[in-house]
């Protein structure tokens, strides 16, 4: 495939920097577009050089990229630049592939597949098998996430029709999680950014437990699966209009991870939260969206009740699919780092080897200063499971909650409003709440 040099004028045009050698199919449609965009096809550089034929690139090749070392050989398509106004740019991320299959003007209704303008992928996927037919290739190897039965990352090779088909077919899928991600971090921001004096933004997760590591133990003790439940928190408040934050980690020996341990563990939130000088009038919580312990009717209903339990309201919200990860977790990560090497480190009477030996270390203010450290024993869990099993009695369960991304307005419930009034991307839903 011979290759000559860019003009002044296709550099413009196509907003190149630099020294480019273009192959002589990317020189037509370069030409193309010159003459498009400035209705002039004076130019004798674009002309006189992009209607020779293949042989006559192929001689001057050699002679060009051998007598400038700055010059760069590419093959504009194959690097999916794109020869128009919208796709000037190379295309290096998957979300320049998802601006394409857009409008130029986005709305929600164009990254929900509500929009008849936009382009699909039609155009996309024609871009791609033009970029591999033009460089001969025949075959993609690539590796891809497959989650049935378990979680693993698989290679595969497929014909590029079929991998550019499976590639546009996973980029439809992926819009609109991509934007709910966005747009929920979005929001997250701006409340920090925004928040009034007296609420409180609260970012919370489970930890993966902490197994407790022992030097120089016996070789059966590898099997031993005592651990401790590791829950942490992040507290964000305004003082001053500056925002300050706090960082708690609530330890238990119950290893139950569901909505009545949620519930448990804010019970010494809101008990910290009421003890710090600024007077607390509403909560916003973040976390994941984990169906076993945040998206199911359990966890709704207890929400419907926060105010009523713990005489503050609140609001919960949840990340997208994937995009749990928050400062709560580095909180954990510290915290579990600093006992293994705490452990190994004591004397053999003093190891670590309990939860409440965990948090006996923990909330030693030498070991962990800017950690806040609570204990909630399996006695707390075991009387609110009995405690809330009449309240989960009279609750109505709301089908496909777990499989719903949830606008920021979401879950903002209270006693005023016997109903459960949210929002499911851009769709008003209301259920009948708790019966009384």
């Amino acid at each position: 495939m011979g290759l000559r040099p860019a003009t002044d004028i296709m550099k413009v045009t196509l907003g190149l920097g630099g020294n480019y050698l273009l192959c002589s199919s990317c020189r037509k449609e370069a030409s193309k577009l010159v003459k498009e965009q400035t209705n002039t096809s004076d130019d004798p550089n674009v002309d006189a050089s992009d209607h020779e034929d293949d042989s006559s690139d192929n001689n001057e090749n050699n002679d060009g990229a051998d007598s400038d070392s700055n010059t760069t050989a590419t093959d504009l398509p194959c690097k999916s630049s794109f020869f128009n106004n919208k796709y000037r740019k190379a295309q290096k991320h998957y979300s320049d592939c998802l601006d394409m299959i857009i409008c130029e003007t986005p709305s929600v209704q164009c990254y929900l597949g509500g929009c008849n303008n936009c382009p699909g992928v039609d155009e996309l996927s024609n871009i791609l098998l033009t970029c591999f037919e033009n460089q001969e290739i025949e075959n993609i190897t690539y590796k891809y996430w497959i989650s049935k039965p378990i979680s693993s990352l698989e290679t595969f090779i497929k014909p590029t029709e079929e991998f550019v088909e499976n590639f546009c077919s996973e980029l439809k899928v992926l819009l609109p999680h991509s934007f709910v991600a966005k747009e929920q971090a979005k929001f997250l921001k701006t409340l920090k950014e925004t928040l009034k004096p007296n609420e409180f933004v609260i970012i919370c997760d489970f930890a993966e437990n902490y197994a407790f590591v022992v030097q120089n133990a016996a070789s059966g003790f590898h099997w031993n699966n005592n651990q401790a439940t590791v829950f942490p928190v992040v507290i964000y408040y305004k003082v001053n209009d500056e925002l300050e934050h706090k960082s708690l980690v609530i330890i238990s020996d119950c290893n139950n991870h569901d909505a009545v341990a949620v519930h448990v563990f804010i019970k010494l939130i809101t008990d910290y939260v009421k003890s710090l000088p600024e007077r607390c009038k509403k909560i916003y919580y973040f976390s994941d969206g984990a169906p076993q312990q945040s998206k199911n009717f359990k966890k709704f209903v207890n929400l419907y009740y926060h105010e009523d339990d713990f005489y503050i309201p609140a609001e919960w919200h949840f990340s997208a699919t994937a995009h749990g990860k928050g400062p709560c977790d580095g909180i954990g990560g510290i915290i579990k780092r600093h006992a293994a090497r705490a452990s190994l480190q004591l004397a053999v009477d003093k190891q670590i080897t309990t939860p409440i030996e965990f948090f006996e270390w923990a909330s030693n203010p030498n070991n962990l200063p800017n950690i806040i450290v609570k204990f909630s024993p399996e006695e707390d869990y075991n009387t609110a499971l009995t405690d809330f099993n009449d309240r989960f009695l009279k609750t109505k369960p709301i089908e496909k909650t777990v499989g719903q991304n949830f606008s920021s307005e979401s879950m903002i419930l209270n006693k005023k409003n016997p109903f459960l009034n949210f929002k499911v991307l851009n769709k008003e839903k209301i259920f009948s709440g708790p019966s009384e």
